[in-house]
């Protein structure tokens, strides 16, 4: 016969089981925080790949004049160095040691800057401001690096404000962003979507362990459409948009514990437009686009 100090620890052993898969059990939902602030000094390695697809259709007085595709790619594998942070933790300066940075277009690849090379990147203005060794980069080179190589801009609405929740999730949990954010963060950045329609939605796709390190997965997509009889940038004052939609998916893999920095984060975006106008000779000029983008980062941090 059990003694009654066994009975109690038994009892004990099997009070402790339940109060610690309660307490699993009540693990399985999980705080939302996408902004990672960081601190000068964090260093990583870096492998990003931009990706832009363009076609487009000419017509004047209803025939074709012109019909462009256009396909360029380019990889950066780079060691990069924080330099300096916002007040809220977001990177305004990095350093980039180039292991390896490549343009693909056309079929053809060529090296954009050569391995060992040091850039420095922060923003100027709207855009960004690029240095290889201490020299500014040329106009080709600057932009293939805007395809890979960013730095936050400070006065952009943290991505919490845009698609982050306060309320703990499961996976398969989802929630709405912020379309009020989401809009007159676009506007600003001069694309002419409507509000009207506009839809933001994300998700707690998966959390998993791996390395011993608990992460989540986190996947939104947002879609609107463009503004009737609004102006894209880059078209003549004359053109106007007479219908399109813009579609944009994002997936971020990141540490469960907010603390922990994002490991890889891949985004699309395809807009696809009509815009129409009188040119000045007079002709009835009409114009079909269709743009894609998508970059793919991912962080091994050291």
């Amino acid at each position: 016969m059990k003694s009654r100090h066994s009975r109690y620890g038994s009892f004990l052993i099997a009070l402790i089981a339940i109060l610690c898969l309660s307490r699993i059990a009540g693990a399985d939902d999980y705080a939302i925080k996408m902004d990672r602030p960081a601190t000068a000094g964090l260093a990583y390695r870096s492998t990003s790949t931009g990706t832009s697809e363009m076609t487009r259709v000419v017509k004047k007085d209803g025939q074709k004049v012109e019909e462009v595709a256009n396909t360029m790619a380019v990889t950066l594998v780079s060691d990069e160095k924080v330099l300096e942070v916002s007040t809220t933790g977001k990177p305004t300066k990095l350093e980039c040691v180039v292991v390896k940075c490549e343009q693909t277009q056309d079929g053809q690849t060529k090296e954009v800057v050569a391995p060992g090379k040091k850039i420095l990147v922060q923003r100027k203005g709207k855009g960004m401001d690029y240095t290889i060794d201490n020299a500014e980069a040329v106009k080709d080179v600057a932009q293939a690096l805007d395809m890979v190589l960013h730095v936050s801009d400070p006065d952009k609405p943290s991505e919490d404000e845009t698609f982050g929740t306060a309320e703990r999730k499961k996976v398969g949990d989802t929630w709405k962003g912020n379309v009020d954010v989401v809009f007159t963060t676009m506007q600003k950045m001069g694309l002419p979507i409507s509000k009207e329609g506009l839809v933001a939605t994300m998700k707690l796709a998966d959390v998993k362990t791996v390395g011993g390190k608990p992460l989540m997965t986190l996947q939104g997509v947002m879609q609107a459409q463009i503004e009737k009889g609004g102006k894209f940038p880059g078209f003549p004052e004359w053109l106007s948009i007479s219908s399109g939609k813009m579609d944009m998916s994002i997936t971020r893999v990141q540490p469960v514990d907010p603390a922990g920095q994002s490991l890889a984060d891949v985004v699309e975006m395809t807009m696809a437009m009509t815009a129409g106008g009188k040119a000045p000779d007079g002709s009835a000029i009409t114009i079909d686009v269709t743009m894609r983008r998508k970059s793919e980062d991912k962080e091994e941090y050291k």
